[in-house]
């Protein structure tokens, strides 16, 4: 008697060498993760649909040719999935192997033209190589399927900033007229002038914004997030004062206005009322962490900061939950029976 293995029994079942080869490779215990994987391969169905991982595992490994051998593989035959193939795609990308990235990219743009994440993913390899120009003429297909989308025209004004600045303001112009007084597609329009280096424009744009709203006024804390960002805390602290909203977000910028301006109780005080307003603990003691490191000595940074974690803790309510509930927020990055592990 030979035991069948889960996929050996029925494809679509989660086997075990399939978990067992997730859990490996979230850990980033690739060799093991190979061996796990071979088992899975003698179904052509499912050894395709194992290959992004195994080039993962590859690339990880220092394997490029081994990896790219694979790539080719899925490339000319194995898959016509486009998200399997844009996976594929990211993985090359990330390893910096731009010229396999875009392969991957533009042949999911070949066989999926209405697919916007294969023909961003070729301007960001334009990007990394500052080719902008490219990148520029890689989005223009995407208008036919996309010919009102105000993301769309804020991303070319933002490539053709770096080439061609007439074009690239008229470009911003038309983003801004097909968004239609759209709040969230304004400021990511806004956001974009930021990032390539319009800084006039995107307050102009973003003050123009908290003028005509009047129950949503979202504008005036991004203005406060990029006056911080630019360092300049007392404005910063200056548009929190218009916005009038007294929100857990409120609470954190505040904190970080008064922490670059020096004020560190104060910033303190303003961590402790975003807790009570629900923030996460990790949020409030990584912002606190930060700002103490920038003001004190390391021995008092970390002393303060001790004392911060320790009252935030005594002030949170704690409640028992059996082991059934814990086990289900279980993912695979945070494996239950792992973090009772390192605890004894």
């Amino acid at each position: 008697f030979k035991q069948k293995t889960a996929y050996e029994i029925m494809p679509s079942l989660v086997g075990s060498e399939m978990c067992i080869r997730d859990r490996h490779h979230s850990r980033m215990e690739f060799e093991k993760s190979a061996v796990f994987l071979q088992k899975v391969v003698s179904d052509n169905q499912l050894r395709i649909r194992s290959l992004p991982t195994q080039i993962g595992n590859l690339l990880w490994l220092g394997k490029k040719s081994e990896a790219k051998r694979l790539a080719l593989e899925l490339l000319l035959g194995g898959s016509q999935e486009p998200s399997l193939l844009l996976s594929v795609g990211e993985l090359f990308e990330e390893h910096r192997h731009y010229l396999m990235a875009r392969r991957f990219y533009e042949h999911v743009a070949s066989i999926a033209p209405s697919d916007a994440e294969s023909f961003y993913g070729q301007v960001r390899i334009y990007v990394l190589e500052e080719e902008f120009e490219k990148g520029a003429n890689a989005l223009v297909p995407l208008f036919s399927y996309r010919p009102d989308s105000p993301s769309l025209f804020s991303f070319m004004a933002n490539l053709l900033s770096h080439v061609q600045p007439a074009q690239s303001e008229l470009y911003r112009r038309e983003a801004i007229i097909q968004a239609e007084g759209d709040i969230e597609s304004l400021l990511f329009i806004a956001q974009h002038d930021f990032f390539t280096g319009r800084v006039d424009k995107g307050f102009e744009l973003l003050t123009e914004m908290a003028q005509n709203a009047e129950d949503y006024n979202q504008s005036r804390l991004v203005m406060a997030q990029w006056r911080a960002k630019l360092g300049e805390y007392s404005q910063c602290l200056s548009e929190l004062e218009k916005w009038g909203e007294q929100s857990s977000n409120y609470n954190l910028q505040r904190a970080d206005c008064l922490g670059g301006l020096g004020d560190i109780e104060s910033m303190l005080a303003e961590l402790w009322l975003a807790l009570k307003k629900g923030v996460s603990n990790s949020i409030a003691v990584s912002k606190a962490a930060y700002w103490l490191a920038r003001h004190y000595s390391y021995g008092e940074s970390i002393k303060r900061l001790e004392q911060f974690c320790s009252e935030s803790i005594s002030r949170s309510r704690v409640y028992p939950v059996s082991y059934t509930h814990l086990r289900a927020h279980e993912t695979r990055h945070a494996l239950v029976c792992s973090l009772l592990l390192e605890k004894k």
